[in-house]
């Protein structure tokens, strides 16, 4: 299998270059869900083109391009112990998908055969990005980032913005710390016998005379966030 070279600044930045080292062949991918290595952990096959095997994480989501064609690739552990291996596209208003539990080539071959693509030879390994270091080492909590955070200047303080501006500002502030924690939680191995990680539910902040509660709904597949504000009572609730 040719190697490949990738040019990035994840996570800072969600999408990841990657340049084949023969050729001018270049691939781009966002990633939407970095998964994670569940304790039953499934490799990729060995083949004639490459003895290297990578590991396939569960709940691992990326858009990226194959046969000229927008894709959607997504890796899921299913209670068989297999690895369901999704593609999803669209072809003008209408969506489809097709899935694999053989490989990310077994996907991706049907997704071609599909597609009336069939001579074109791609590899599932590099479609899916699963030889994408960076990730890997996102998932095992090897990676070390050096930032400098940034403050928006333009932003005023909560005191000077209305309280429909303060919810918004509550809410991206969620979405990001659970970004934050997400990883976090990986990091420190916080999860079940079958390596499901734990659940962040309820986020609360104390601002002034007032407490912010933001509630995530795990039940979607995107974080829906309810912050709402009350006002502290100080008859009813106790401080340190």
């Amino acid at each position: 299998m040719v190697a490949r070279v990738f040019c990035h600044d994840y996570p800072n930045n969600p999408y990841i270059d990657a340049l084949y080292s023969i050729g001018n062949v270049h691939s781009r991918y966002k990633i939407i869900a970095l998964g994670y290595y569940p304790q039953n952990i499934k490799y990729t096959q060995k083949s004639s083109r490459s003895i290297v095997q990578y590991q396939i994480p569960d709940g691992y989501i990326i858009e990226t391009e194959a046969a000229n064609k927008a894709i959607r690739c997504e890796t899921k552990y299913i209670p068989v112990n297999k690895v369901l291996y999704t593609i999803t596209w669209k072809e003008g208003r209408a969506e489809y998908s097709i899935s694999s539990e053989r490989s990310a080539s077994g996907a991706i071959n049907a997704f071609l055969k599909r597609i009336s693509r069939e001579n074109s030879r791609l590899s599932g390994i590099h479609v899916f990005g699963l030889d994408i270091e960076i990730l890997h080492q996102a998932r095992t909590g090897e990676l070390t980032i050096a930032k400098t955070t940034n403050i928006d200047k333009r932003k005023r303080p909560l005191s000077e913005v209305s309280v429909s501006q303060q919810n918004k500002r509550y809410a991206s502030f969620g979405r990001d710390a659970h970004k934050k924690i997400k990883q976090l939680i990986l990091q420190h191995r916080m999860v079940s016998e079958s390596g499901e990680p734990i659940h962040l539910r309820n986020m609360e902040l104390e601002y002034e005379d007032h407490i912010i509660n933001i509630k995530y709904n795990l039940l979607l597949d995107h974080i829906k966030l309810d912050a709402y504000v009350r006002a502290c009572d100080e008859a009813l609730l106790g401080r340190d």
